[in-house]
Formats: C-alpha cells, structure tokens, sequence
C-alpha cells in the first residue's frame, strides 16, 4: 500500500477518533442543558400546582386560565388523590393517570422526573411528579412538558454533527493524502535520480533540496554514498587495469618460453632452463593473485577474526618465515612479551611478512631488520626498521599505492609486483588503525603500523613512539 494511502486513512482514523467522543460528548451535554431549561420551568408549575391544589382541594380546575396555577400551552397536569384517581386534569393530559403505579408510589414519597408518551401520537413528555396534600390524604400533582421542541432540537444537531463530523474525516484524509504527496515529491525525485543512475554516471548525483529537514539530510547522505561508490569503483577499475598491465608480461613470456620448449630439437639443459622460467613466471603470477586476493578480503571488515593476542609471538613466527626462505639478513626483536592488541592474527601476521621481506629486500649485507613494538596511548605501535638506502622522496607520499614501484635504489629487484606495501595499509585500515613510512637519519627506512589497543591493559606496558 502506498505511503501516501497509508497516511490518509491514519489521519481518517485519528480524526474519527478524536471527533466521534468529542461530537458524542457534545451532543449530551446540549440536550442536558435543554433538559434543564424544560426541568426548571417544570419545578416551577410544579411547585405553584402544589401549592393550589393543597388550598383549593379537589375543586381545583387545571383548565381554567383565570385559576389555573399552570400554563396550559404545550403542558399537561394532573392531580391524584390518595388512591391514584384522577381528581383535576388538562385537556392534553386526560381522564387517566400519566404515570404508572410505580411511579404514583415513588411520587407520594418524594418529587422525581419521568419521561412518557402520551395521547395517541405518543407525544414524548417530560414529567415532574410530587407529593400534595388533597381530600385529607397524600396525592400526587404531576406537570409535564412537551419534549418534541427538545428532542427534534438535538436530531437536528445530531445530524448536523454526523455530516460536519463525515466531511471533516473526508477532509483530513485528502488533507494528509496532500501533504504526504508534497513531502514525498522530492523523495520521488530523489528515487527517479536515483534509478537512472548506471555505472557509467560517474558524476551523477541526487538534487539537494533547499532547506534543513530530513530530506536534505537524506539527500546528503545518498550524494555521499554515491561518491563512496564512485570512489570504490575507481579504485576497482584502477586495479583491474593495473592488475591486468602486470600480468601481460609475466604471461607473454611464460607463452613465450612454452613455445620454445615445444620447438623440435631442443637440448635437454635447454628445456630445462625453459621449465624452470616458466616455473619461476608461475610463481610470480601466484603471488601477484595472492596478493589481490588479501586486497579484497581485508575490506571486508566483518571477515575479520579478531582476538587478544601477543605481538611478540607473531613478529618472532613472521622472522621464523623470513629465514625459510633463504640468505636474509638477522631480525631483531624488541617487542614487549606483555604488548598485546585484538587483531586477526593471520592477516596481522601477513602484514608483518610482508613488512619483513621489503626490509630485507633492500637491506645491505651485514646489516640488521628490527622489529620494534611500543605502547602509544590508547593505540599499539609495530615497526620495521632497515639501513637500506630508504624510500626516494617521490615515492614516500606514495608507498601504499598499488602496483606503486620506484626505479632507483628502492625499486623492482624481479620479486615484487608492487603490493607489498598496500597490503599493509589495507590490513591496517581494516583493524581501525593506520601506516605510515619515513626515512631514518642518516640510512634506513621504517615503516609503522598503529592499531588500537585493548580496552583494558593487563600490564600496562608502555614506551617510547617510533
């Protein structure tokens, strides 16, 4: 059901339910004040009927205007003796009582209103009854009023009521059906925008409605999301085309060395040079895959399993993987056994190699990698240091761009596809925290990575930042 449907009957239904009590109320209280008004004037002939009949008797004559202590307009009167006979009455009125028996008893005892129909119209009437003194026994003198003025005065009002209450209900539902049709018509542009929007809209963006209220906030937020997705999609289409420039050489020549391997008359140390590059070609497109398929795990943050866990543990298995892989240079470890940080231990431990390999890529013979972890604040702090010749000054500002490589002393030895560095960032920033690269006085680099700590420190270690 549409929302400016729902809105309409939410405003009928609220507006029957505050109308319907409060016209039901009215209508009451109106016919009580016409009710008072007719049972004033009856008290008053009653009173004056009492007073007649106590010093006239049984001669009274109700329908003589010149004794007559009632009017005779619109009234009826009567007076019953002590056995509930008919003594003195109105034309109107008749030969007969007006009340019934019980009422004629309750009447001896104590003054009380009755409403009756009388005659053959069944006129509705409004009677009073009291106690009088008449023929030496207690009687009843009774007056009555005409009601129909009354009860045709609140059908009218009633009626009045039932329209006015009908058109207001239909006017408050074409009244909300409007507003909420003003309301949503920037909503419904906001969505037409949006649904016309391809990947392709590289700029498209949703019109700001002026003002302050929820819709420009709305819109905000959609124009914000659109710039983050254009964003992502940037930094996809970026790296499916870098991706794609790295992979054509190592596949051109792995085609390439296949090609001379199938050639007739090869040498055997011939075809086994061949395997051997085409192994070696295999191995780098492993790493190149392996290395976009982190990229796109760590920005998944939900995929992340996290746990209080121990640095020093995991620098001293990623110098342990270091070693295994042949001639590198010693690893120093001066991390806190008491640093702890929650982070996902494979892919933090990931980081750490990565972070290791760059270092000894570069790092002169002899030379030595320190791993250095410190407490900073809120935040936990892991650093690599090397005495290689540092990042050049045009790569610093951008060493965690992918595919981001440099052509001097830093740059491509045949082993990185210029990811390394970028998995780092993206692992960090998936963890919270972030990473920065500088260059040491006089040689060296260092790169660091800041996650936050955990909530609470058990020891409470504490050093000094990188």
């Amino acid at each position: 059901m549409p929302l400016r449907v729902r809105l309409a009957l939410a405003a009928a239904v609220a507006a029957v339910v505050v109308l319907g009590p409060s016209g039901w109320l009215f209508a009451r209280s109106f016919e009580s004040g016409l009710r008072s008004t007719v049972d004033e004037s009856l008290r008053a002939q009653t009173v004056a009927l009492v007073r007649r009949a106590e010093s006239v008797g049984a001669s009274i004559e109700l329908d003589d205007p010149r004794t007559a202590a009632v009017a005779t307009h619109d009234v009826v009167a009567q007076v019953l003796d002590a056995s509930g006979r008919v003594v003195s009455a109105t034309r109107e009125a008749g030969s007969e009582p007006v009340i019934s028996n019980a009422d004629f008893a309750r009447a001896r005892q104590r003054s009380h209103y009755v409403d009756v129909r009388i005659a053959d119209e069944h006129e509705h009437f409004r009677i009073l009854a009291a106690p009088v003194e008449i023929g030496g026994g207690q009687g009843v003198a009774l007056v009555g009023a005409s009601l129909e003025a009354t009860d045709e005065s609140v059908a009218r009002l009633q009626r009045g009521l039932l329209i006015g209450g009908a058109a207001a209900v239909a006017l408050s539902a074409v009244g909300a059906w409007l507003l909420a049709a003003a309301a949503l018509r920037p909503v419904e542009r906001m969505r037409r925008q949006a649904a016309a929007i391809s990947t392709h809209d590289l700029d498209a963006h949703l019109d700001v409605p002026a003002g302050r209220d929820e819709l420009t906030a709305l819109a905000r937020t959609v124009n914000d999301l659109l710039a983050r997705l254009r964003a992502a999609l940037a930094r996809e289409q970026t790296l499916v085309a870098d991706a794609s420039h790295e992979l054509r050489t190592p596949l051109a020549v792995l085609r390439a060395e296949l090609e001379l391997a199938t050639h007739e008359g090869r040498a055997p140390n011939e075809l086994r040079d061949a395997v051997t590059s085409a192994l070696a070609r295999t191995d780098e497109l492993t790493r190149l895959v392996d290395a976009m398929l982190v990229l796109a795990q760590t920005g998944d943050v939900s995929g992340l399993h996290r746990r209080d866990v121990g640095l020093r543990p995991l620098a001293t298995e990623a110098a342990d993987r270091l070693h295994g892989l042949g001639d590198r240079p010693p690893v120093v470890l001066d991390v806190p056994p008491e640093l702890h940080a929650p982070v996902d231990p494979e892919l933090f431990g990931r980081a750490l190699d990565n972070l290791l390999q760059n270092a000894c890529r570069f790092a002169p013979p002899g030379s030595v990698v320190t791993v250095r972890g410190r407490r900073d604040g809120a935040n936990v702090s892991i650093a690599v240091l090397d005495e290689g010749p540092g990042f050049p000054a045009e790569l610093l500002a951008h060493a965690f761009e992918r595919f981001r490589r440099a052509d001097g002393a830093r740059g491509r030895t045949g082993d990185g596809a210029g990811l390394g560095l970028a998995i780092v960032e993206a692992i960090a920033r998936a963890h919270g925290g972030a990473v920065r690269a500088e260059n040491r006085v006089p040689r060296g680099a260092v790169v660091t990575i800041v996650v936050p700590g955990p909530v609470a420190v058990g020891h409470g270690a504490t050093g000094s930042t990188m």
